[in-house]
């Protein structure tokens, strides 16, 4: 081992080459004038004596497991460069021509830039069930900081997504979908099965309302509604069914439909055991569209007060088609209850003993 000429920081392995005395002897034969240790350390540059285990072979190379604190770039087996923050090491064995260009057999520490894109291949072509995890893994810490390099590259991320979005039942919130979802929809996503994969918002943009590897859509909130819709059932309640004093509230929906002057909807008002909570997120009461009518939970049936305010809210959202937390939706509420105050703080006999249906209407009396 001597230093190399021009690079002071640097030893490299000499060679002699003498006139061969056995013109028939096969092979080549080595004096090293080398120790033991540096032996190990020159051993230490190749792969075939590292300890990393294999984790994927793909058209561009071999993904490895990191060795010990510093990942390694092989090239064809040989040591290229160490990286302190990768979460994998590499053997890169399709060259670039970036690469070959700065690719130096003699020495070490190749920059970064001859074989990143060389690594940004072999994770696009991963496959396995290891990595993709690794790499969905740091893709959840993304945003916290802290993160392997590797993850940063977006289509890198994109992939990871995709390819676990195959592998496993999963649903991808971007952090502002996550704080918009209810404590009921994130209680159906649970109860979907799905695992719950945080992303950053320029990931998730990416991969809604696309597929997978293998042609599936991708896990998003609204592929979980989807498959609630199609799989939900409303439960049927005949008014027969109902005890007495259900019975008596059941009725009254006559009085509110003529308050309303309505002639249509109190022929499509139907009371189901079970609603439909993921239409407008409401647990007490729906207006379905697929089934045309205002459906009522049996069990608002036990209160008057709140079968008229589940009632009322429905046929808003019926007869004008507008969403919950929508401004046109309030006025048309708010012009109902401007209509009730009219009559109710109008009426001639308000200061009675007892209070008039309409105050009942109202919701301040059970």
């Amino acid at each position: 081992m001597q230093k190399k000429s021009g690079f002071g920081d640097v030893e490299t392995l000499h060679v002699s080459v003498a006139q061969a005395e056995d013109e028939y002897f096969v092979g080549t034969e080595f004096i090293l004038s080398i120790s033991n240790e540096d032996i190990a350390k020159a051993k230490q540059l190749f792969l075939k004596f590292s300890s990393g285990n294999l984790l994927e072979t793909t058209d561009f190379g071999e993904i490895l497991e990191r060795d010990g604190n510093t990942a390694v770039i092989y090239v064809n087996g040989i040591q290229a460069a160490e990286e302190e923050n990768y979460m994998f090491s590499y053997n890169i064995t399709r060259l670039s021509a970036a690469m070959r260009k700065a690719l130096n057999r003699e020495r070490s520490n190749v920059g970064r830039t001859a074989y990143a894109d060389s690594v940004k291949k072999l994770l696009l072509k991963s496959n396995s069930e290891t990595v993709i995890q690794q790499l969905v893994n740091e893709l959840k810490k993304l945003e916290e900081g802290g993160c392997y390099d590797e993850i940063n590259y977006l289509d890198v991320q994109v992939h990871a997504m995709k390819t676990y979005n195959a592998q496993k039942p999963v649903v991808f919130l971007s952090q502002e979908g996550l704080y918009e979802l209810s404590p009921d929809e994130k209680e159906k996503i649970e109860e979907s099965g799905r695992e719950i994969v945080i992303v950053p918002g320029n990931a998730f943009d990416k991969i809604k309302n696309s597929t997978d590897i293998n042609g599936k859509p991708m896990g998003t909130v609204d592929l979980i509604y989807k498959e609630y819709n199609k799989n939900f059932k409303y439960s049927w309640v005949a008014p027969e069914d109902l005890s007495p004093k259900r019975k008596i509230v059941w009725e009254k929906r006559h009085i509110v439909m003529d308050w309303l002057g309505d002639k249509k909807w109190r022929r499509k008002i139907k009371i189901s055991e079970t609603i439909n909570e993921f239409i407008s997120f409401d647990t007490e009461g729906v207006y379905d569209r697929e089934e045309d009518a205002i459906i009522i939970k049996d069990s608002v049936l036990d209160k008057e007060n709140l079968f008229y305010n589940v009632l009322i809210h429905e046929y808003i959202h019926a007869t004008t088609g507008y969403p919950d937390n929508d401004r046109d939706f309030e006025n048309e509420l708010g012009k109902i209850i401007g209509r009730m105050g009219m009559e109710i703080f109008n009426d001639e006999d308000k200061e009675a003993i007892q209070p008039s249906f309409k105050r009942k209407l109202f919701g301040w009396f059970k």
